[in-house]
């Protein structure tokens, strides 16, 4: 019995240290109305909130400001419509703001900027009717010349991703189309980043058959470039796109698994215009749970680069009765993932945002837990709770092939850790599935697969750039790329 008593107040003492690791909880905007959309920036030695407020017959855009300690009041400015922030950027010049206002059946795409006196002004890029803007994306260049991105949408009509630019925010020029989706309502959440040598990249989803992130490359002297495919497949229905100082262009990706119902999160990045290997981001999932989705990934760096990846978590039982909602999250360290205890448990966060500062993770959310939807902030520390599984992932289990490239066999290893169901399947450039090379069960170890390549049907293939991937027990946990020269 005492054996049992201490052993009850050890693990109370580790629950309490590990949720301890986060501050206080403040709720930014404690009103009586819904508070949603929330964005979370920092600049010089200040923070800044952004949310929008519904108050029923008018929206509006509100912030706040963290400098010495101490938030600010909270400033309001009432909008016509209804609104959607679509990307923010503060610079020198004052808070840029890129919106989307609906107004009746008129749709518009808004720019606007708070200046130094808090002064609210916007303006029209341009307008639609009965077409929706879904998304949009904001870079401002060294020039000072404003770059947009966003994307249209109708159920009669395919997705489109539009570009413009200025150097005065009141005045807007040509208007370019960058792509077409032939599948129609398919969102493509376009990102913009700007390279240090001043090239603008522009980053879409494409899915439907090819599921894959087209990007484009805007030159100097004003011309796009033909876009080109990024080689990886099946990346569903969102990614997020974050560049670091030295200016590595890193992607996550939620993956949806229509026959199990989870949301799978991939990480990969470029770097010296190579493309990294995609990776299985792991994550903690509810014990009483075998339903886990996965929403709204979010990604920052600490300061020595490390990878912190956030995400919206909900679980559900067998009935999809909810068994809790929370902020999940993991870090990339030398090792291998690491994942943090969950935040923000059995609460309901929506569109969690993230900043790294002084290698501590903020965080702000909206919440219903209360009713009305309200902004909440906090700080944490990382590496709350590492987690083995999340470092077998990285260490133990590995995927490779040689030669490479190869005609006309290659040799494809693998390791795994435990005792598993495994899939070794081969992919073509558009991510169709061509080959299986292994599906069964198999103990831990490492093994060895050849592939000819051929086909289902035993046909070679042609000359050209193929996929192989890794699924241990349904779950794809590695995909590497292959050139066959022939």
């Amino acid at each position: 019995m005492i054996k049992q008593k201490k052993l009850f107040f050890v693990i109370i003492s580790l629950i309490l240290l590990v949720f301890n690791a986060y501050s206080q909880i403040i709720n930014l905007s404690n009103n009586d109305y819904d508070s949603e959309q929330p964005f979370l920036l920092k600049n010089d030695d200040s923070e800044y909130v952004f949310w929008v407020d519904n108050l029923g017959e008018e929206q509006g855009l509100s912030y706040r400001y963290f400098v010495s300690d101490n938030w600010s009041e909270s400033y309001y400015y009432p909008i016509a419509g209804n609104i959607d922030i679509n990307d923010i950027l503060i610079n020198d010049s004052g808070i840029f703001i890129l919106f989307d206002q609906i107004i009746d059946n008129e749709n518009l795409l808004m720019i606007g900027l708070i200046n130094d006196s808090n002064e609210f002004e916007y303006f029209e890029v341009t307008s639609y009717l009965t077409v929706l803007i879904n998304s949009g994306s904001l870079i401002i260049d060294d020039t000072d010349y404003i770059h947009i991105v966003w994307e249209t949408y109708i159920y009669s009509e395919p997705v489109r991703v539009y570009y413009s630019t200025t150097d005065e925010i009141s005045n807007w020029g040509e208007i370019e189309l960058l792509y077409e989706n032939e599948y129609q309502a398919v969102y493509s959440y376009p990102q913009l980043i700007k390279s240090n040598n001043e090239i603008v990249n522009c980053f879409w989803l494409s899915r439907m058959i090819d599921e894959t992130i087209y990007h484009a490359q805007r030159s100097v002297d004003g011309v796009w470039q033909a876009y080109t495919q990024i080689p990886y497949v099946g990346l569903g229905e969102k990614f997020v796109v974050k560049k670091d100082l030295t200016d590595i262009i890193h992607f996550v990706s939620n993956q949806t698994l229509l026959t199990t119902w989870h949301n799978d999160l991939y990480y990969f990045n470029l770097d010296d215009g190579e493309w990294s290997d995609l990776e299985l981001v792991p994550y903690w999932t509810h014990p009483n749970s075998p339903l886990n989705e996965r929403w709204n990934p979010d990604m920052s760096f600490m300061d020595d680069n490390s990878v912190f990846i956030s995400w919206e978590h909900y679980a559900f039982s067998e009935g999809f009765y909810p068994c809790g909602n929370w902020i999940g999250s993991t870090i990339e360290v030398s090792e291998g993932w690491f994942e943090n205890a969950p935040f923000a448990y059995n609460r309901e966060p929506n569109n969690p945002d993230l900043l790294i500062i002084d290698d501590l993770v903020h965080y702000v959310w909206s919440d219903s837990s209360d009713g009305d939807f309200d902004i909440y902030y906090s700080v944490t520390e990382p590496y709350v709770n590492s987690n083995e599984y999340s470092l077998m992932l990285n260490s133990d289990l590995s995927l490779s092939n040689y030669p490479n490239p190869f005609n006309p066999t290659t040799m494809i290893e693998f390791s795994i850790p435990n005792d598993s169901s495994i899939e070794i399947n081969i992919y073509n450039s558009k991510g169709q599935k061509i080959n299986t090379l292994i599906n069964e069960d198999l103990i831990q170890g490492q093994y060895t697969v050849y592939w000819e390549g051929n086909n289902y049907l035993g046909d070679s293939v042609s000359s050209g750039v193929y996929l192989y991937s890794l699924k241990v027990n349904g779950r794809q946990v590695s995909l590497k790329k292959c050139l066959l020269l022939k």
